[in-house]
């Protein structure tokens, strides 16, 4: 009885002495970050760019006091993981004035106020100084992109400002990708009503337009400087907003013609594949709801409507690799190709993977004859075997992983290396489980009292059945 009482007092006594040290480490924001790719610790590529920095970067997260979630806490452990001069301040009536004058945005949330549901407008941002410069990410609210915002607004303040991307959109399919792309560069919309005149940090070309000649020697001399360009290109003529049916085109474009120049060939066929996925698509004579046989993955961060096939042949100076792939349980249609969905209707034999984008680096053959060679230089460009898979139709039906692919192999082709692969560790394509939701493992050190705790008594458990026996 008397040993009773004594475990008893000392289990007491103990829980009392880890009180307060449980309730002083749950007001911190320290965890344990066991994720498979260490999506919440400080990378080596924000740590190598942040060492480059000379004087003190300062950050500050103006972030408002009625702005909770653990979210937010796990941002909190890793800005203080920032190898620089970082603090957390909830602004004032003074500073939110000052904040809005500088771009920092209030967004309305709703959080439990003595019980009930009330709503604030809160800020959440990030103010960088350094020297005499100052840039802003404007709203912060997930962990996984904290990284890759800081150092991306990093290269904006280094640079003076975004880079410029210029496409070619003669019609309204790729709104979405302009609204996207707007976020992280300068993004100029080029027709032939209002064609580029200058030189872009990148170009991307579409081609669903007949290309004045004005573009096209913009285009080429894009290319000639070596700024990075991107051609998306059909195989087949396809338009199911008004035809069930992809057919050859007329005669070959000009951008077709151009790609042969280069050793690129966009085929004539349409890539089936089994691995399709869920499209909801509306035509003019009914709306579908189901699986499309063109409709894909050609990879972990891309989905492919409607692709086409690439070869390539040996062309002296230019070097080829292929990025994209379809599946191996895939096959061509060459034929009276039906958009329509076929369940039924399989290969015998899956012939796949086929290449759907293609990366080519080297010097470039003009298109134009220039009187000096000041642009001649080697350059990249990508070559995608579909059009529709940037365009809203897809982002509108899908995620927006393609257009978060195209813009990480944008900040590569720019040379931002660091970025590039920082954007591939935030990259959440590649970490939702079939609910969609990421699946974190991070352990915050409040759980070690509780995990002694536990240990003592089963510790206690296994001695009073050791005495039984």
């Amino acid at each position: 009885m008397m040993k009773k009482k004594e475990e008893l007092i000392l289990f007491l006594i103990l829980i009392m002495m880890m009180l307060p040290v449980f309730l002083i480490i749950s007001k911190t924001n320290i965890y344990f970050d066991l994720t498979d790719n260490r999506e919440y610790s400080i990378s080596e590529f924000t740590e190598d760019v942040l060492s480059e920095y000379e004087q003190p970067l300062y950050i500050t997260w103006w972030k408002s006091e009625e702005f909770k979630s653990p979210q937010l806490e796990i941002i909190s452990s890793l800005f203080a993981k920032l190898p620089v001069i970082s603090t957390i301040r909830n602004p004032g009536d003074d500073e939110k004035d000052r904040l809005r004058e500088l771009g920092f945005p209030e967004e309305q949330i709703e959080y439990e106020r003595a019980g009930e549901l009330t709503q604030a407008l809160v800020f959440s941002g990030l103010e960088i100084r350094y020297l005499n410069k100052t840039v802003i990410v404007p709203f912060l609210v997930d962990p996984l992109s904290l990284e890759y915002q800081i150092v991306e607004a990093l290269i904006r303040l280094e640079e003076g400002g975004k880079k410029t991307i210029a496409i070619f959109s003669d019609n309204s399919n790729y709104t979405i990708m302009i609204s996207e792309l707007t976020k992280n560069f300068n993004v100029l919309s080029v027709s032939n009503e209002n064609p580029l005149k200058s030189i872009p940090d990148f170009l991307i070309v579409p081609d669903v337009m007949d290309f004045s000649n004005e573009n096209l020697f913009a285009i080429d001399r894009s290319i000639q400087s070596g700024s990075p360009v991107i051609f998306l290109c059909d195989g087949l003529d396809i338009n199911p907003q008004l035809s069930d049916y992809a057919l050859p085109f007329e005669s070959p474009s000009i951008i077709h013609q151009w790609l042969e120049g280069y050793g690129i060939t966009v085929e004539e066929s349409l890539i089936s594949d089994r691995n399709s996925l869920s499209l909801a698509f509306v035509s003019e004579n009914s709306q579908r709801f189901s699986n499309y046989d063109f409709w894909f993955k050609g990879s972990d961060r891309f989905d492919a409507l409607w692709s086409s096939p690439i070869s390539t042949r040996s062309i002296e100076g230019l070097e080829k690799k292929v990025l994209l792939k379809s599946s191996e349980l895939s096959w061509l249609k060459e034929t009276d190709v039906d958009l329509r969905p076929q369940f039924e209707e399989e290969a015998d034999d899956f012939t796949g993977p086929y290449p759907i984008a293609v990366e080519v680096k080297g010097e470039f053959q003009p298109l134009f004859q220039y009187s000096e060679d000041s642009y001649k230089t080697d350059g990249t460009i990508l070559v995608f075997g579909s059009s529709l898979s940037f365009s809203d139709v897809v982002q509108s039906s899908g995620s927006l992983g393609n257009l978060v692919y195209i813009r990480n192999e944008i900040y590569r082709l720019l040379g931002y290396d660091n970025l590039y692969n920082i954007a591939l560790l935030s990259d959440r394509e590649n970490k939702m489980d079939a609910s969609g939701q990421i699946q974190p493992f991070v352990i915050n050190l409040v759980m070690y009292p509780m995990l002694i705790i536990s240990l003592y008594i089963i510790l206690l458990s296994k001695r009073k059945k050791s005495r039984s026996v």
